[in-house]
């Protein structure tokens, strides 16, 4: 009885030791991440649209995550291109096995709309803590939402030929 009580004790240890080097293992480095934007596949009540391509990526450097947004030929009902102020991008991540939202305002002028903003790893408001470096963040989603109407006109994703 004793010889069985200590092997499943080793097994046990084995099996712990071996989770335990599974997640403890570092994460290969990841130093960036990009996707088009593209029109959501659900129905919209917006009043624009994109026309071009356009991208959100997010860049990573020594303490600190730069969030990027390119917008091109947005376009009202009528073809026209957009002039508009305190529109949102939205990307949305894990962390720490928590889902984490961080938006940022942007204007839309003849059409186009830009974002470049460092957000740094201590930005506990953002990440849900206080981030050391090595951490993984997951990406979920990307929302870019009209002012006035809060329709989303824009997702991260792609367009078949």
């Amino acid at each position: 009885m004793p010889s069985v009580v200590l092997r499943a004790i080793s097994v046990a240890a084995v099996i712990t030791v071996t989770a335990s080097r599974v997640f403890a293992a570092t994460p290969p480095p990841a130093k960036t991440w990009k996707s088009s934007l593209t029109a959501p596949t659900t129905e919209s009540a917006a009043t624009v649209h994109i026309s071009k391509s356009s991208s959100a990526q997010i860049k990573i450097s020594t303490g600190i995550v730069t969030f990027k947004m390119k917008l091109k030929g947005v376009l009202d009902n009528a073809d026209m291109p957009v002039n508009s102020m305190n529109n949102t991008i939205e990307f949305v991540f894990l962390v720490n096995g928590a889902t984490r939202t961080k938006g940022f305002d942007f204007s839309l002028v003849d059409g186009k709309g830009v974002i470049k903003t460092p957000v740094a790893l201590s930005d506990a408001a953002t990440w849900g803590t206080m981030l050391a470096a090595g951490a993984t963040i997951e990406m979920r989603q990307v929302r870019v939402i009209q002012v006035g109407t809060g329709e989303v006109f824009g997702v991260d994703g792609f367009t078949t030929k």
